[in-house]
């Protein structure tokens, strides 16, 4: 299937929903029935290849010694042969004539997915790879192609002239809002591999992780139309903290919105660890927690602008007469246990992810009731009527 121009095919696309009622994953694309014996021992080479690689770090993340002049300009470094992690904060490398910088990018010839030997890793940029200049104009911004990628892109099966496209794209710096989400997918992929991949076997620095995070923001917050990024964003903040001691809670505000029929995984990940160590839920998470429950509608006046933010100051007003610091909830029931499914078919379906210790608010239907009817409260003093009543009274009491 492939993207409409608008940009709404490719959410219809990622977003499809099996017979059981779950969000089908942006990575479960049908096996190949065949598959010829050769293929399989060249992929099984470049697997070999791609292990040894990973062990070897090419590419450091400051390109300058200690006493290097800290003004100068970052060199772009030749791509490395075998694939490599480019971290964030890395000299520029340069592929098909562009020059990335800002790393967070696999590069080289061969890398394996992370769960089938017999295919290549999505998101790995292969230099080898020819891509068509003759469709990036003297900026480096390619030219739009009259065919949209298709869903599930692979950078080693995009045609030259769309290669040229993305590459362009992550050279402008990966911030244009009219961008083939596409792009911003593919992209998307190799994130999702470093942080619930590769960081079992090459550990993740505070910094590296906390630049990870602020990227995938940036990136929800820029592709916000459309609703599977979206999701698939949301979902990805939640898993990299799966199992680290970290409070999301203090890092991260709570998404507001269902994510396949469930919770959103950061939304109990940060709920059960307010619950675990006893404290008051802020109202942002108390909110969210009674948005975002699958099996209640959400309300009208919850759909976005203004009304939001009429909502969220006249809930935090009223939650602080009803629950004053918040409200606190002893741990109760399993631990959090989740089975996620990342965006990219590197990872052959799904991860089953845990925080030990953590409870899963999942199954607590009290206080969702009570939040529920805090918020239709607050949905009733500011409809229409309850407001112009109360302006009303107001003109009234001032003419007394």
């Amino acid at each position: 299937m492939k993207r409409s121009s608008s940009g709404e095919g490719w959410g219809m696309c990622a977003s499809v929903v099996d017979g059981a009622g779950h969000l089908a994953s942006h990575g479960d694309v049908p096996l190949r029935k065949e598959r010829r014996a050769t293929g399989w021992l060249a992929a099984l080479l470049g697997w070999f290849a791609g292990r040894r690689a990973h062990e070897v770090p090419v590419v450091a993340t400051s390109g300058r010694t200690a006493g290097a002049d800290a003004t100068a300009e970052p060199h772009p470094v030749s791509s490395p042969a075998l694939a490599t992690w480019i971290p964030p904060g890395a000299d520029s490398v340069v592929v098909g004539g562009h020059h990335l910088t800002g790393g967070m990018l696999y590069v080289g010839e061969h890398l394996p997915p992370v769960a089938e030997p017999y295919e290549v890793e999505p998101a790995l940029l292969d230099p080898r790879l020819r891509v068509d200049a003759a469709h990036a104009g003297h900026t480096g911004h390619a030219e739009r192609c009259d065919d949209a990628m298709s869903c599930w892109p692979a950078y080693r099966e995009l045609s030259p002239q769309h290669r040229a496209g993305f590459l362009g794209w992550l050279a402008r710096g990966r911030r244009d809002p009219d961008a083939d989400i596409g792009h911003v997918f593919l992209f998307f992929y190799g994130l999702e591999r470093r942080l619930l991949a590769d960081a079992r076997r090459i550990p993740l620095s505070a910094a590296e992780r906390s630049a990870l995070e602020a990227e995938i923001l940036a990136l929800r917050d820029c592709y916000a139309r459309s609703a599977s990024f979206r999701g698939y964003a949301w979902g990805l903040l939640g898993a990299m903290w799966m199992g680290e001691d970290s409070a999301v809670h203090e890092r991260l505000v709570p998404p507001d919105e269902p994510r396949a029929g469930e919770l959103p995984l950061l939304l109990r990940l940060g709920l059960g660890q307010l619950v675990r160590d006893g404290r008051p839920i802020p109202a942002p998470w108390a909110l969210s927690w009674a948005l975002a429950h699958p099996d209640e509608p959400r309300p009208s006046f919850a759909a976005g602008g203004r009304a939001t933010d009429a909502l969220r100051e006249r809930f935090g007003a009223r939650y602080a007469e009803v629950f004053g610091e918040g409200l606190v909830r002893r741990p109760e029931g399993r631990e959090l246990v989740v089975h996620y499914r990342p965006a990219s078919a590197s990872f052959g379906g799904g991860l089953v992810l845990g925080a030990p210790g953590v409870p899963d608010v999942t199954p607590m239907r009290e206080p969702v009731e009570r939040l529920r009817q805090l918020v239709q409260r607050c949905a009733e003093e500011l409809s229409p009527a309850s407001v112009s009543a109360a302006e009303q009274l107001d003109v009234e009491h001032g003419s007394a």
